[in-house]
């Protein structure tokens, strides 16, 4: 990939470094990150050493470092889009604008999933993140002839290699905002488009008028119907994968009829014994506040259509999970260890539990992943410093492998049916008396998990866990793109935290990778946990993978057993896709 080869001169650079400062400014303003302490990267082109310039001090006239050229996918044709401020008109490159443009929309598909039942949850969740992430990138990849194919082949029916035509950055990002336009309005029912050609009028300052007249040109330049006949035909067969019966709650039919427990519920405002379940030792849906019967949400998953992995790759993979299954005896050790570690939680342990929870609300584990990734890309620039290829391949390779992680942990889900901690702890502590989580002494019968009194346990088994599976995941795609450690030194504005955890209500300016939990804003015991504020941070990728899986014991709703399995399962999966799309 070449760079532009931009003129030396004081004038050159005044002029770029002043369109490229209020371009930041607009773009930070309209994606609620603009903040003077901002800092992209940048290069000197007379020594080629890399700097970071702050925002602020662009802005108001400090002039200590070069922007950063922008890559070119076609270097031999010049960019039409005028400079972005009241300084200059000289016409400088767009790169910046497609990114952003693909973080805006991906922020609204969070936006529109958190608050849903479906896809809402987990397994569903990770399925449409996959769809949005090929349908997106397959569209970036149709006119990117010069650049190449994002992928070698023709995996899970969408064929990388068919690239008609190319275009030059500015129409670029104009034809990836007709993609987004039209995959977001299929995905999500009701979408509002105007944020994302609101955005586009601003950066490149079309009228309404001007932007359709565009828009037209574009597609025909990169053969839109050629394109949406192609997508169209994935996205109907990808649609017919079996994920629609499969999301049915409570299946299979006449739930939980047909389960090892039959038609009993654990009331967990009760004092029922489970030993006298008929299978004790096996999943048993919750009675919830005395009104709510939980469903087995997803039961059928692992009969959703693989991307890309065979009978042999599954079996391979159920059998690296079967050595992690508990005996008796190391399941009446784990279950006493948990009622142990749930009873002496420190307040950092209560607030990881929380902000890890993913319960109703929020994104759920796989959207936390894709989550960390928008963020992580926004911040360090990912598109213009390590170029378009990383950008795309890193979030698809992301989304494919949360995808196949759901599918392949739900089906170990259903194979084993393992009881949950809230039914093992009641039926082995029966009459004996246990700490809760407050320290109140409570007898074994009545023993609740670190969770809101409306969620208490998720509806589907112990045994292994997807949080630890989808975080695995996210960890290893994580160090094999950007290396083993969480970077810090970029400064990010988070306004959406609520999509994480409803601990969260304001907006926050933090380094890249920490988040600070307010004095008194648990939803288990509010105004009482945490004492002082807390800050949650993690220094490598797989530190975040390991504060999601040992969440879940904090949370007394998993078990080590869980995740340890999960861990192994995900960390063969993610080289079977690797192999197999050839990130």
């Amino acid at each position: 990939m070449t760079q532009r080869n931009y003129d030396a001169s004081v004038l050159t650079s005044l002029r770029r470094d002043r369109a490229a400062a209020d371009f930041f400014k607009r773009q930070r303003l309209l994606t609620d990150q603009s903040n003077p302490l901002f800092v992209y990267p940048s290069i000197n082109p007379q020594t080629s050493n890399y700097d970071a310039s702050v925002m602020g001090q662009i802005a108001n006239g400090s002039y200590t470092t070069w922007t950063k050229p922008c890559l070119l996918s076609i270097p031999s044709v010049p960019c039409s889009c005028t400079a972005l401020g009241p300084f200059d008109t000289t016409p400088v490159d767009p790169c910046y604008q497609t990114d952003t443009a693909v973080l805006l929309a991906l922020e609204q598909l969070l936006v529109y999933c958190a608050p849903l039942t479906t896809p809402g949850g987990p397994t569903v969740m990770s399925r449409t993140v996959y769809r949005w992430f090929l349908s997106v990138a397959g569209g970036f990849n149709w006119t990117q002839a010069a650049l190449g194919p994002l992928l070698p082949a023709v995996t899970d029916q969408w064929d990388w290699s068919v690239q008609p035509t190319s275009l030059n950055e500015a129409d670029q990002s104009t034809w990836t905002t007709l993609i987004l336009l039209q995959v977001m309005s299929t995905m999500v029912p009701g979408y509002d488009s105007a944020p994302l050609l609101t955005f586009e009028q601003g950066i490149r300052r079309w009228t309404p008028a001007q932007q359709t007249s565009a828009q037209i040109g574009v597609m025909t330049a990169g053969n839109w119907a050629g394109w949406l006949s192609a997508w169209t035909s994935w996205y109907t067969y990808r649609g017919a994968d079996g994920s629609s019966a499969a999301s049915t709650g409570g299946t299979p039919a006449n739930a939980p009829s047909v389960f090892p427990n039959g038609a009993t519920y654990l009331d967990v405002n009760g004092t029922v014994d489970p030993a006298s379940y008929p299978n004790p030792g096996l999943w048993t849906p919750l009675l919830i506040q005395g009104t709510t019967r939980q469903k087995y949400y997803t039961y059928a998953w692992h009969d959703v259509s693989s991307t890309c992995l065979s009978s042999g790759d599954e079996s391979d993979l159920s059998g690296t999970a079967a050595p992690f299954f508990p005996t008796t005896g190391q399941r009446i050790t784990e279950i006493g260890d948990l009622v142990a570690m749930t009873a002496a939680l420190t307040d950092t342990e209560k607030v990881t539990a929380e902000w890890w929870a993913g319960g109703p609300g929020t994104v759920t584990p796989p959207g936390m992943m894709v989550w960390f990734w928008k963020n992580y890309v926004s911040t360090y620039q990912v598109f213009e410093t390590l170029g378009p290829t990383v950008f795309w391949r890193s979030g698809l390779q992301l989304a494919v492998n949360l995808f196949e992680a759901g599918r392949v942990v739900w089906g170990l889900k259903r194979a084993y049916l393992q009881a949950r901690p809230i039914q093992e702890v009641r039926r082995l502590f029966y009459g004996q008396t246990v700490t809760r989580f407050d320290g109140v002494s409570i007898s074994g019968e009545s023993w609740i998990p670190y969770q809101e009194a409306s969620f208490v346990t998720p509806g589907f088994p112990d045994f292994p866990s997807g949080h630890s599976a989808f975080s695995q995941v996210f960890a290893t795609t994580m160090t094999q793109w950007f290396g083993p450690s969480v970077r810090s030194d970029g400064i990010i504005v988070l306004s959406d935290l609520t999509l994480m955890s409803p601990m969260f209500t304001g907006t926050q300016i933090n380094p890249y990778g920490s988040v600070v939990v307010s004095s008194g804003s648990s939803r288990v015991q509010p105004s009482v946990v945490p004492s002082v504020p807390i800050t949650l941070s993690w220094p490598t990728w797989q530190a975040i993978a390991d504060s999601a899986g040992i969440s879940r014991q904090y949370g007394g709703i998993h078990c080590p057993s869980a995740h340890g399995a999960s861990q192994a399962v995900a960390n063969q999966l993610f080289g079977l896709v690797r192999g197999h799309w050839g990130f």
